[in-house]
C-alpha cells in the first residue's frame, strides 16, 4: 500500500498542484457547495428569528456589508466570522464529513475507505431528519409558502427541487408524492428538474433549501 505522501505525489505532482480539468471542476463544485450551504443556513435563521443582516451586524459591531458578504457567500468567510453569527443567532455549527460521491475525480482516489464512524454519524442524521419531518420532505403543497413571486399554479410542466433526506435531492411535481428523479446532489436535480421541464414545453423550477425555504423560480424554456 502506498503512503500519503507517495498518492499525493503521483496525482498532484511533487508540487502538491493539480491541473485536471476534472479535479479543478468538482474543487470548484465543493467549494460553491459550502458557501451555498452556509448561507442558506444563516439565511433561514434568520428569517426564523424575524431578524435582519443589520440586527446580526449591529449584535456583533460589524458592518452590515460584512454579514451581506457573509450570507453571500464569500469565499474569503473565516471560520471565526461563522462562529460569531452562530453565536449572535443563538446556535452552534456543527461540522459533518459527508463521502463525496465522486471520490474517484479528487486526490483522495486511492485513500482507505470513509470509516465507519463517518458512515454511522450520516446515518444517524438522516434518521433525526427524517423523524423530525411530519410529512414526506418531497410532497409539494400548493399554495407554497415563500418569499416573493409565487409561482404560477396549475402549470403541469412545472417542477420542485426538495431534499430527501439520507437519499440526496428529489424532482418533484406539485401535489404528488412521487418523485420524478433521485439524485445525489441539489446541482443535478436541478438540471434534471430544467430537462424535464423543457421536454414538456416549458416552465419553472424552484428550489427547496434544506430548511425549508424556496429560492424564486427559474424558468426553463422549451426544448
Amino acid at each position: 500500500m502506498t503512503s500519503p505522501t507517495e498518492r499525493s505525489q503521483h496525482f498532484s505532482g511533487e508540487n502538491g498542484r493539480s491541473d485536471a480539468p476534472e479535479q479543478l471542476a468538482t474543487r470548484e463544485f465543493e467549494r460553491e457547495l459550502l458557501y451555498g450551504e452556509l448561507a442558506e443556513t444563516i439565511g433561514a435563521l434568520l428569517a426564523a428569528s424575524g431578524l435582519r443582516q443589520k440586527d446580526i451586524a449591529t449584535r456583533l459591531t460589524l458592518s452590515e456589508a460584512r454579514i451581506s458578504r457573509l450570507l453571500r457567500g464569500d469565499a474569503n468567510t473565516s471560520l471565526r466570522a461563522i462562529a460569531d453569527v452562530g453565536w449572535a443567532l443563538g446556535y452552534r455549527f456543527v461540522l459533518t464529513p459527508v463521502p463525496l460521491e465522486h471520490r474517484e475525480s479528487t486526490l483522495a482516489r486511492d485513500d482507505p475507505p470513509p470509516p465507519h464512524w463517518v458512515r454511522r454519524l450520516r446515518q444517524l442524521i438522516a434518521r433525526d431528519a427524517s423523524a423530525e419531518t411530519s410529512s414526506s420532505p418531497e410532497t409539494i403543497r400548493g399554495p407554497l409558502p415563500k418569499e416573493g413571486e409565487i409561482m404560477g399554479k396549475g402549470n403541469d410542466h412545472d417542477r420542485y427541487v426538495v431534499p430527501r433526506p439520507g437519499e440526496g435531492w428529489a424532482v418533484v411535481k406539485e401535489d404528488h408524492q412521487r418523485a420524478s428523479a433521485v439524485v445525489p446532489t441539489q446541482r443535478e436535480a436541478i438540471q434534471r428538474a430544467k430537462e424535464i421541464t423543457g421536454n414538456l414545453g416549458g416552465g419553472e423550477v424552484r428550489v427547496q433549501s434544506r430548511h425549508g425555504q424556496f429560492r424564486q423560480g427559474e424558468h426553463a424554456p422549451k426544448r
